[in-house]
């Protein structure tokens, strides 16, 4: 391949800028939240809910902050002409760097997993290594699906001071706001709930109206990521932590809030609220910004 010098460039950039790892203490603090309902369901097995806590906020602006300069910031001062001078094509170079990015910021996400792991294993024991294993693979997924959205918004932008404004508008309420607010917003519009003193009858959404509202939960990357990995850990089809996910099959356990678990709104799933499908969305998140990224580059002029 080609792109794999431009590659082992971008990712020796990444790992030797000191800030890049200030993100494991960040993760690790993150990642660390002890539960008594994940304890009692899972076992040792909650590092495995550590891991997947980690892969949230921080982490997806990390990533965002470390990357959306990819293809700006050279092309701004004018070393962008080096790789581009090379025998390479523009997809070589975008190529490379989306894959060097993603390894180095996926190197610091496999140090903070495994620190994590060497705390849950000396506090609970051993946990699924094949669980393990799937997380940490999702987790660096995840990473490149970051990664390719940060160099469409690179490419896209021709002024650091417009890519910094369309990273934090793309992050709000895309990884911020999305469950926390739309999205609650959203099924209280299409769920009204009757109260005591008013009267009325809650209003029951439709088959359809209902598939509508869990793909819209987890139209975005976090939630595909927690629907995946929910699957990994078997606490429930839903886009939510895998806690809240576990409050839900475990009603007695109100005090920890539930999500939204698919399996408890429809007789028979629909194929495209499987855990499966929401791999699909995976990479539709990182292939529709990489062909984004790929229009700008590859067509008109890029210095």
């Amino acid at each position: 391949m080609r792109w794999m010098p431009l590659a082992k460039k971008e990712f020796r950039g990444v790992v030797r800028y000191k800030a890049t790892w200030l993100l494991v203490p960040f993760l690790l603090l993150w990642g660390y939240q002890p539960n008594y309902l994940a304890y009692d369901v899972l076992g040792s097995d909650i590092t495995l809910v550590y891991l997947q806590h980690m892969t949230g906020p921080i982490l997806v602006l990390g990533t965002l902050l470390l990357s959306y300069q990819t293809v700006l910031k050279e092309r701004s001062s004018g070393s962008l002409k080096f790789p581009l001078g090379l025998p390479l094509t523009r997809t070589d170079v975008l190529l490379g760097k989306i894959a060097g990015r993603t390894a180095g910021v996926g190197a610091v996400v496999l140090v903070a997993d495994l620190l994590m792991a060497g705390i849950g294993l000396y506090q609970y024991g051993l946990f699924s290594p094949l669980g393990f294993v799937g997380m940490v693979v999702l987790s660096l997924v995840f990473v490149g699906v970051i990664v390719s959205i940060a160099t469409a918004i690179s490419t896209v932008f021709d002024r650091t001071i417009t890519a910094t404004a369309g990273t934090f508008l793309l992050y709000l309420p895309l990884f911020v706001l999305w469950d926390n607010f739309l999205v609650a917003e959203i099924r209280t519009r299409l769920l009204p709930v009757s109260n005591e003193q008013g009267g009325g009858t809650e209003t029951q959404l439709s088959g359809n109206q209902e598939t509508m509202f869990y793909l819209i939960d987890r139209f975005e990357p976090m939630g595909n990521f927690q629907v995946v990995t929910n699957w990994i850990l078997d606490a429930g089809n839903a886009s939510t932590g895998a806690v809240s996910a576990l409050a839900s099959t475990n009603p007695e356990q109100a005090v920890f809030g539930g999500g939204d678990i698919v399996a408890t709104a429809f007789d028979s799933v629909p194929f495209v609220l499987h855990e499966g499908f929401s791999v699909v969305w995976l990479v539709l998140w990182a292939v529709v910004p990489f062909a984004i990224s790929w229009v700008t580059f590859t067509r008109g002029d890029v210095l």
